[in-house]
């Protein structure tokens, strides 16, 4: 089996259900009589993609590796998949470092920012323009606006500080990570999450990103451009 392995991975993104499902129990049948030829690409791809919606395809084959995970953790493999999750993971923290996780997802944030902004700006005009609420009202109604319009992206951040600065450093550059920039993006957090101005609480967070980009290797990167 192991020749014809890539072609049966391959099609898991099978358009029709059937031929999915008779692939997907094929490849859990010689996963559990060789789980070595099936337990790095069931790993591999049964991760998620965060960085953007899933395509149709994509999601096909990712519920059908989760089905061949599954069933290898349930025929005697559960330690070797443990030992292939774990490899994986060292790997990814020794390729992708912190700071350029969080610079991918500043600047991927940027645009959808400053929309809110904008639409909080004219919202707010548009409550404080009303002559027939009272002050309170109008204050009550922009501070609840603000909440509304920033909610997605504090989420988006605290979920990328659960990752980082939230969690254990378990590497130099980790720990060296958390002594520098730990308070500047709480700091910054904070700020956005807060009831000051929009505007100057993202400033705080495109300051940090000069200093990603300032430092580490992204200035041995700009320098031998």
């Amino acid at each position: 089996w192991e020749t014809v392995i890539p072609q049966l991975l391959a099609r898991l993104d099978h358009p029709e259900p059937f031929v999915r499902r008779q692939l997907t129990i094929l490849i859990c049948r010689i996963g559990a009589a060789s789980p070595h030829l099936v337990v790095y690409h069931a790993v591999v791809e049964s991760q998620p993609d965060s960085s953007q919606q899933a395509e149709t395809s994509a999601s096909y084959s990712r519920d059908a590796y989760h089905q061949i995970l599954a069933s290898l953790q349930q025929t005697g493999s559960a330690t070797l998949v443990s030992q292939v999750q774990k490899m994986i993971f060292e790997l990814q923290r020794a390729t992708v470092l912190w700071e350029e996780m969080w610079l991918n997802k500043l600047t991927h944030l940027q645009n959808d920012v400053a929309k809110r902004i904008d639409r909080f700006d004219a919202d707010s005009a548009r409550i404080f323009a009303n002559g027939k609420l009272s002050d309170r009202e109008r204050n009550t109604l922009a501070k609840t606006g603000r909440v509304s319009i920033v909610a997605p992206i504090v989420r988006a951040i605290e979920a990328m500080c659960a990752m980082t600065t939230r969690a254990e450093p378990g590497t130099p550059h980790e720990k060296w990570f958390h002594a520098t920039y730990k308070v500047p993006i709480e700091e910054a957090l904070a700020a956005l999450a807060g009831s000051g101005d929009l505007k100057e609480a993202w400033k705080m967070f495109k300051q940090v990103c000069v200093c990603f980009v300032d430092s580490g290797p992204f200035a041995l990167m700009s320098m031998a451009c």
